[in-house]
């Protein structure tokens, strides 16, 4: 695999926030809205809403909600949007990513589809309530990742389970129940 450790999250966030031409000269600003958020239901799961992201997950613990605004002009990124948690080592993270032009939006999420952002990945795309995805799982020999990537509008929304190889049968088993779960406020 080309990512020696997978960190899926970390890759997106970079992927997002790199431009065409390069890394951002200044890092985002990151805004903390709540951490440690939500209130388990009787399964154990929360409803994790963000803050000023327009959508909803559900997660399996408390989460953190934070947003981050790109840190220079040329980046095709105006701004992101997590909620995230971490459960025995695995994590889980839903990021809506927002793009300044349908252009830009279009081309990351066409790097996704063809496999050009993790080439060796399993991918299978559909529709999830009228929105484009793709569905990617990857690994190596020390990390899985199941990822649902969704086109919205001018918007990526990332849904990410992430975790040790030893414990990839938790993502696989859960990963209906999350990426199911997703709410899209117009």
């Amino acid at each position: 695999m080309n990512v020696p450790l997978l960190r899926v999250a970390l890759v997106v966030i970079i992927l997002s926030f790199s431009s065409a031409t390069g890394r951002a000269a200044e890092p985002p600003s990151i805004i903390m809205h709540r951490s440690s958020a939500g209130e388990l239901d009787k399964t154990g799961w929360a409803e994790a809403k963000s803050t000023e992201g327009k959508f909803s997950v559900r997660l399996p613990n408390v989460f953190n909600d934070f947003s981050t605004r790109a840190g220079e002009s040329q980046n095709p990124v105006d701004r992101m949007f997590v909620v995230g948690t971490v459960v025995d080592g695995v994590k889980f993270a839903a990021a809506k990513i927002s793009y300044l032009t349908p252009d830009a939006v279009r081309q990351y999420y066409e790097k996704f589809v063809s496999g050009e952002t993790f080439p060796k990945g399993k991918r299978n795309v559909g529709e999830y309530k009228g929105f484009p995805f793709v569905d990617i799982t990857v690994s190596d020999d020390k990390a899985a990742a199941n990822m649902r990537v969704l086109l919205i509008g001018q918007s990526i929304i990332n849904l990410t389970i992430e975790g040790p190889l030893a414990k990839a049968a938790i993502g696989e088993k859960v990963k209906s129940t999350f990426f199911e779960s997703l709410i899209v406020e117009p």
